[in-house]
């Protein structure tokens, strides 16, 4: 008897042991966070070119197409000619009229969505130029405007959109060779209506001092390093996180910028929380129910996505997706997942 009371001893000793290891776990992993709401402007200089139409080439003898018996699409992404790396149109042009090319067809690499392919160009001459051309419109570069979600307080690194910057003109997620980010200005707002999603509208405030890097756009968000740290005044101290299980249905706001250039914190409701939903993206369905916000941008609107979601004081994730048949209602993700992309 002696022997067993020494062992559940040594067992109740082991689990109070566990139970104060997992306490101070719990409290090490503890993140706090700088809350964003800010407007930013977004430049990502894509891996390769994007393909955003094909175009015949006027040449002596006539317009000529060069790609007639290639597979190039729109919204492919070419990577490399003849192995030659290609990450700007410059590099196109400095391909075709250097050296290492004397004319006949030309090996190009080709990605489209997780797939690389080779495929052939027959480049022809421009009758004005005199140079090769590749006979296609291609460009290198996707811009625009969304909303800052967090920044670490030591080491500056942020999140924001809470879904993957895509190409405007083609649809399909770029992935970055280099991306920055900069200062915007809310200049006016296209209201949303049932059936056509709103817009805010935005310019960058000064294109010579971006104010961070972008290294990584994901489906949860774009992510990269700020030169500051976020100033909302709504929330001058960094805040705690909530992780799933702290998040439950009910009043929630949003931190937005759509007029004034600030930051105002908005109501809404979580309707439901999707712990299992496909998109890691579309965590929360959300609704706006602060009157202001309804009158000025009718509900969720374009550049609206990153906007931080607070609840009890804590960040619990962002605004991502609106319902274009609803626009008072959209997605949100789990600031969870967007650290856990970022990490």
């Amino acid at each position: 008897m002696q022997k067993y009371k020494r062992l559940l001893s040594a067992l109740l000793l082991l689990s109070l042991m566990l139970v104060s290891l997992l306490g101070n776990m719990a409290y090490a992993d503890e993140i706090k966070v700088y809350v964003g709401g800010q407007p930013i402007g977004v430049d990502i200089k894509s891996k390769g070119v994007i393909v955003l139409g094909k175009c015949d080439v006027h040449t002596a003898e006539g317009f000529v197409s060069t790609v007639e018996k290639s597979d190039i699409q729109n919204g492919d992404v070419i990577t490399h000619l003849n192995g030659d790396e290609i990450n700007s149109v410059a590099d196109i042009s400095a391909f075709l009229n250097g050296k290492k090319y004397i004319g006949g067809e030309v090996s190009v690499t080709v990605i489209r969505g997780k797939r690389t392919h080779q495929t052939t160009v027959s480049p022809a001459i421009d009758k004005t130029t005199g140079g090769y051309k590749l006979g296609l419109w291609v460009k290198e570069d996707t811009v625009g405007v969304g909303t800052l979600t967090y920044v670490m307080p030591e080491s500056k690194q942020f999140g924001a959109l809470g879904h993957a910057v895509t190409d405007g003109d083609t649809g399909c997620k770029v992935e970055p060779l280099s991306g920055k980010v900069y200062g915007a200005n809310i200049t006016g707002v296209i209201r949303g209506e049932r059936g056509r999603a709103g817009e805010l509208k935005g310019a960058f405030t000064n294109t010579d001092s971006p104010i961070g890097s972008v290294s990584k756009n994901t489906a949860e968000g774009i992510f990269g390093v700020l030169n500051q740290k976020s100033d909302c005044s709504l929330y001058p101290e960094p805040v705690s996180i909530a992780k799933k299980k702290e998040i439950r249905t009910g009043k929630a706001t949003i931190i937005s910028t759509v007029s004034d250039n600030t930051p105002r914190e908005y109501s809404i409701e979580i309707v439901k929380l999707c712990f299992h939903a496909k998109g890691a993206d579309k965590g929360m369905v959300i609704k706006i129910t602060d009157q202001s916000l309804l009158e000025a941008t009718g509900g969720i609107v374009q550049g609206m996505s990153g906007s931080p979601i607070m609840q009890n004081g804590k960040l619990i994730g962002a605004v991502t997706h609106v319902f274009i048949n609803d626009p008072t209602r959209g997605y949100g993700i789990f600031i969870e997942n967007m650290l856990r992309a970022a990490a």
